[in-house]
């Protein structure tokens, strides 16, 4: 049992060092919200409007915070900024934030949200810059009913080359297992009420191994095959899209 106990007090701690860097993003339909006013006589003058229900959340990881300003990564797909809904993202620790749309979309399926007047201590990720092939990882990842969870797992197929292409596989951008030398799978526990897709993937060192594309529930044993990107095949070019974006906005004011 030793063994087991010395495993699970790394993963806290490794969870610790990252859990400031993974977030909630929930999209509240605007014409939801309702008035809110607080019971002391001082607060009475103060009207919030607060969203009552969100209709879509995701899980999302910072990947740049400067000066108060962090940018969140999160399923492109899974979101929907028309219509003027209101995205809010939910930091470590019960802090809230709106935010804005910075990237509709990237190559990989991802947008990018900024988020301003952020809390403190709030760290960027940092991605592998190798496939990652064998090991330990663990996701945190939204369940509708408690926040962040936190799920492990160990890496199967360092890529799905060889994988046979069926039909019912739950992801944001196929519907066919995705095949292809930029993927890896793992096992992860079968949690109805929990949807990683979008979610990153950390390493026992708590650097980012991939992104969560696809998830194959059909596996059974209350366990599911889950499919991720790995980051050296999608961070350099978002990071890369980023700094782009950067200098076309400051070259516009």
């Amino acid at each position: 049992m030793a063994p087991i106990l010395r495993r699970r007090d790394l993963l806290d701690e490794v969870e610790a060092r990252v859990i400031r860097s993974v977030v909630i993003v929930k999209f509240f339909m605007r014409g939801s919200e309702v008035s809110v006013t607080g019971k002391r006589k001082r607060e009475t003058q103060d009207t919030q409007l607060v969203a009552r229900t969100h209709y879509r959340a995701s899980t999302g990881f910072i990947v740049d915070s400067a000066k108060g300003t962090a940018l969140v990564v999160v399923p492109s797909p899974r979101i929907d900024p028309k219509g003027g809904d209101i995205v809010r993202v939910f930091f470590h620790g019960g802090i809230i934030r709106d935010a804005c749309v910075f990237i509709s979309k990237t190559q990989h399926g991802h947008m990018v949200l900024e988020v301003k007047n952020c809390p403190a201590h709030c760290p960027a990720v940092t991605f592998h810059t190798q496939t990652y092939h064998r090991g330990d990882v663990f996701v945190l990842a939204n369940r509708s009913d408690s926040g962040l969870n936190s799920y492990s797992g160990t890496v199967i197929h360092p890529d799905t080359t060889a994988y046979p292409a069926l039909d019912g596989v739950r992801g944001f951008s196929k519907t066919k297992t995705p095949r292809s030398e930029e993927m890896f799978t793992f096992n992860l526990i079968d949690d109805s009420f929990v949807d990683t897709v979008g979610a990153a993937v950390f390493d026992m060192a708590g650097i980012v191994a991939g992104a969560i594309s696809h998830e194959d529930t059909r596996s059974g044993g209350g366990c599911k095959i889950t499919y991720a990107r790995h980051a050296c095949y999608f961070a350099p070019q978002l990071l890369e899209n980023i700094q782009r974006q950067k200098g076309k906005l400051a070259a516009g004011k």
